[in-house]
This record gives structure tokens, C-alpha cells and sequence, in this order.
């Protein structure tokens, strides 16, 4: 999972009590609602310092449709048919 700016930010504040010992991995995901390997990944010493700069569009749509009913639509669409209808009367006319 790749976080935006804010859960990073959120995530990173956790890391002082993480390196003291006060919180295990498994408190700090219980607390921010991630997943254990996300942390610890975001917790290592090998973790970027600063946050990324752009929210990747994968993590947008993850939080949009997660608590969303996907409806996958087969069938010919209206605005291409729509369309081809257009330039068909385009052709016609010329």
C-alpha cells in the first residue's frame, strides 16, 4: 500500500514510540487502521524521510471505493454510439 501525505504524516508521528519500545508494530496498526506490514514498512530505518509529494492515483481510488459497491457495466455505450451517429451525418452531408 502506498499512503498519501496525510497517513504518512499520520503514521510517522508513531515512530518515536516504536523505537523506545512503548508501542508494538501491532499497537500502532490497530491505532491508524493499516495494515502490520504497511507500518512496519513505513517505520524502518529504510522508509523515505519526507512525505510524497503526490498522493498516486492507486491510493486515491483505494480510499474512494473502499466502502463502495463497484457495478461493472457491459454493453455498447451511448456516447460512442451517439458519436458515431455525428460523424456518420457529417460524412453524409460533405
Amino acid at each position: 500500500m502506498v499512503l498519501d501525505p496525510h497517513r504518512w504524516l499520520e503514521l510517522r508521528r508513531f515512530r518515536g514510540l516504536y523505537e523506545s519500545g512503548a508501542m508494538s508494530l501491532s499497537e500502532i496498526a490497530k491505532a491508524t487502521g493499516l495494515n502490520r506490514r504497511t507500518v512496519s514498512k513505513y517505520l524502518s530505518g529504510q522508509a523515505p524521510i519526507a512525505p510524497p509529494k503526490r498522493a498516486p492515483n492507486t491510493a486515491i481510488l483505494d480510499r474512494l471505493v473502499h466502502h463502495c459497491n463497484v457495478i461493472a457495466i457491459n454493453g455498447p455505450s451511448y456516447r460512442l454510439k451517439n458519436r458515431l451517429a455525428a460523424i456518420e451525418r457529417e460524412t453524409d452531408v460533405a
